[in-house]
């Protein structure tokens, strides 16, 4: 049973991530097939996310220079606005607004593959292993300044420091943005913003005036990109 068990608990172990797990060497016979199948499976797997992880990085920063181009040329028209039509202005606001989401979509893809690369290199620590102090109350309410929302919509804790965490303030702010552009494309609107500290835990509510997630998609929405059937 033990050789069974080394298996079981590799798989587990992968399963969870750890793609530096292998079964170790053996001699018996009856097993040497099977442990050398289990580790060139694992290392092909590997391998393979390690590539995936690698172009995503790279696509994204070869589309930075165009992008770049684009923007530029973007705010030349919009510093002659006044010369466009009514219906030309309107097109310019739209292709601002695209590119601005284009932009924060690829910094998105690329601190994705950092973190992918910092993860599955052995040893090696995560970007901004030491975090600073990030005040999540005056995130969001910066969040929705920048988003055009009434800051009144957020209730927190009179003192903001009750809602300090250790983090990342970019991907941090990322992630609240999502939440609030999401409300708003497909929710009908953010309605309420409350973060509040629950014992050890900072806890953000974005409520919105939605349906809410479908029962069958609330565990694959968490996978990266995924997206409702009317998103």
């Amino acid at each position: 049973m033990q050789p069974l068990e080394q298996v079981a608990g590799a798989a587990t172990a992968i399963a969870g991530g750890d793609l530096a797990t292998r079964l170790p060497p053996t001699d018996d016979p009856d097993l040497v097939a099977i442990v050398g199948s289990f580790n060139s499976m694992v290392d092909a797997l590997s391998t393979r996310i390690d590539r995936d992880a690698r172009f995503v990085g790279d696509v994204s920063h070869e589309l930075r220079s165009p992008l770049t181009s684009l923007v530029t040329t973007v705010e030349v028209l919009a510093g002659r606005q006044d010369d466009l039509t009514p219906r030309g202005r309107e097109a310019l606001a739209l292709v601002q607004s695209e590119l601005d989401r284009f932009r924060r979509t690829l910094d998105d893809l690329l601190e994705l593959a950092k973190l992918d690369n910092a993860r599955d290199t052995p040893g090696a620590e995560p970007p901004g292993a030491a975090p600073p102090v990030v005040s999540v109350a005056a995130l969001v309410r910066e969040v929705l300044e920048r988003t055009g929302h009434p800051v009144d919509l957020l209730t927190a804790d009179d003192d903001e420091s009750a809602t300090v965490v250790l983090a990342r303030k970019l991907p941090l702010e990322r992630a609240v943005r999502n939440l609030v552009e999401n409300a708003d494309r497909h929710a009908g609107g953010v309605s309420a913003v409350q973060v509040q500290r629950i014992e050890d835990s900072v806890v953000l509510h974005v409520d919105d005036s939605g349906p809410g997630v479908a029962a069958e998609d609330r565990e694959r929405v968490f996978e990266r990109f995924a997206r409702g059937p009317a998103a």
